[in-house]
């Protein structure tokens, strides 16, 4: 009889330990499939950023500007007219009047400040293929191109964007900007933004989130050709200057601000100067 039962006790204890290593192999195979898709998700973000392009059209023959000689990133490959050039980075010689240019980056950026500044050369931007995702800054991006008639911002992801002062400053030749994408919910400082934009005839910045901003000096400072503003989204809650907000915006006709909460606004100097039209 003892002999029956100890048979017994170590056939099932021969089948706990079988189910026991069953399970630890199963177990096994579901950590190396979670690491593969760990491994395989991190190349796919890679390769996201091995694509993250800008492509400009460039007016100009000879020694051109690509970037701002300050902004802290080369390009890892610069296309220009579809060809490769491995000379180029920061500066490209160009043939003809009028080139297309791209610039590919093979590693993520968080700061545009200043990248494109200066550079009057540039005709064209286009930020379809470009990776916003992480940049917390895109101040003075395009500062003083006079001769910029148009940006694509595409499915821009301005998510993490704090600081977006003087973007477009003195961007004088454009006349249409498509801010529909932005995510400005993050952002504190709109200073200088649409500062001197001219020729500006159309703008919707109805869908912008100014919940965090504390400052909007000169944020429409001398747009003369802008005739309407729909501001009904802005939330001045936290601004504390808007000096010259709507400065010199001469052929303004109505501007509804009745949402507006100036508590906190300690500086609303000259902010309706020579705005002529406004009834």
């Amino acid at each position: 009889m003892k002999v029956e039962i100890n048979k017994k006790l170590k056939a099932k204890g021969k089948n706990c330990y079988i189910k026991s290593n069953k399970h630890f192999i199963n177990l096994l195979k579901y950590i190396s499939l979670f690491s593969m898709f760990i491994i395989t998700y991190h190349n796919c973000r890679n390769l996201i950023h091995l694509s993250s392009e800008i492509n400009l059209v460039i007016r100009g023959s000879g020694n051109q500007s690509l970037l701002n000689d300050s902004f802290y990133i080369e390009p890892s490959e610069v296309f220009v007219n579809g060809i490769l050039r491995d000379s180029c980075k920061m500066f490209c010689e160009l043939e003809n009047e009028e080139n297309n240019v791209t610039l590919i980056f093979n590693t993520s950026i968080e700061s545009c400040e200043i990248m494109f500044a200066e550079l009057d050369n540039i005709i064209k931007i286009d930020l379809f293929n470009f990776d916003f995702s992480i940049v917390t800054s895109m101040a003075f991006m395009f500062k003083n191109l006079a001769n910029l008639e148009k940006i694509n911002f595409g499915n821009i992801n301005t998510s993490s964007v704090i600081d977006m002062r003087g973007v477009f400053y003195n961007c004088t030749k454009l006349e249409i900007l498509d801010l529909s994408n932005f995510d400005t919910s993050l952002v504190t400082t709109m200073e200088e933004m649409l500062y001197n934009c001219t020729n500006l005839i159309s703008i919707d910045l109805s869908n912008l989130n100014t919940k965090k901003v504390q400052t909007m000096r000169r944020l429409i400072y001398n747009c003369s050709k802008l005739e309407t503003l729909n501001l009904s989204s802005f939330d001045t809650f936290s601004v504390i200057n808007m000096e010259a907000m709507f400065y010199k915006c001469s052929n303004l006709l109505s501007l509804d601000i009745t949402n507006f909460n100036t508590k906190k606004v300690m500086n609303m100097r000259i902010i309706f100067y020579y705005c002529s039209k406004l009834e």
